[in-house]
C-alpha cells in the first residue's frame, strides 16, 4: 500500500465521525491530514433551558507520513513537534475537559527498533490553568507500511484499530 492510498484510507474511516481537512498547516508545518471531532453532553433540569453541567471532548488527529526508514531520532522530533501544536490545535476552555491529540507517523520505507521502542514509551499530558480548564492527552500511533505494523502509546490505545492496514490483519504492538 502506498503512503497515497494509506492516506486515502484513513480520511474515508474519519470521515464518519471527523471533521477532515487534507493539506492542512498545524504548528505552521504542512501535514497531509487532519482530523477533528467534537462532543458535547450535557444535563438539564425540567427542560432544555436549564443547563445543570455540560462538558465538551475533543478527540484531533494530525497525520504525518514520512518517506525514509524512519529512525528514533525522527520520532523523537515528531513528539517535540506535537508538544508545540497543543498551543495552537486545543483550545481550553470551562466546558472542554479532555482533549487528546493523536501524532500519527505513516512509515512508508520501514521503521527501525529504537524508534518502535520510542513510539511505545513516549507519553506527555498537559494541563491547563491546573486541570480547571482542562487537560491534553497526547498519543502517538507509527504505521510501517513495509511490514503492516501498528505501533503505539497507553494514549492513542483506544484509536489503534482505525489505523490497521485492511489486508494485513491484526499486527498491533503497544503499550
Amino acid at each position: 500500500m502506498t503512503r497515497h492510498e494509506y492516506v486515502d484510507m484513513l480520511a474515508a474511516r474519519y470521515e464518519a465521525y471527523y471533521d477532515v481537512r487534507r493539506g492542512a498547516l498545524a504548528g505552521g508545518k504542512p501535514v497531509d491530514l487532519i482530523a477533528r471531532s467534537l462532543r458535547r453532553s450535557e444535563k438539564y433540569f425540567l427542560s432544555k433551558k436549564i443547563t445543570l453541567w455540560a462538558f465538551e471532548t475533543c478527540v484531533t488527529a494530525v497525520v504525518k507520513a514520512f518517506d525514509p526508514g524512519v529512525t528514533a531520532g525522527d520520532v523523537d522530533s515528531f513528539c517535540e513537534y506535537l508538544k508545540n501544536v497543543v498551543n495552537t490545535l486545543v483550545e481550553p476552555s470551562d466546558e472542554r475537559v479532555s482533549t487528546v491529540l493523536n501524532g500519527v507517523m505513516v512509515c512508508c520505507s520501514g521503521l527501525d527498533g529504537a524508534a518502535a521502542s520510542r513510539v511505545k514509551r513516549f507519553s506527555h499530558t498537559k494541563s491547563f490553568s491546573m486541570g480547571l480548564r482542562g487537560w491534553c492527552h497526547l498519543g502517538l500511533i507509527a504505521v510501517d507500511l513495509e511490514c503492516g505494523t501498528v505501533y503505539y502509546n497507553r494514549a492513542a490505545r483506544p484509536y489503534e484499530a482505525s489505523h490497521r492496514l485492511p489486508d494485513r490483519g491484526v499486527r498491533a504492538a503497544g503499550n
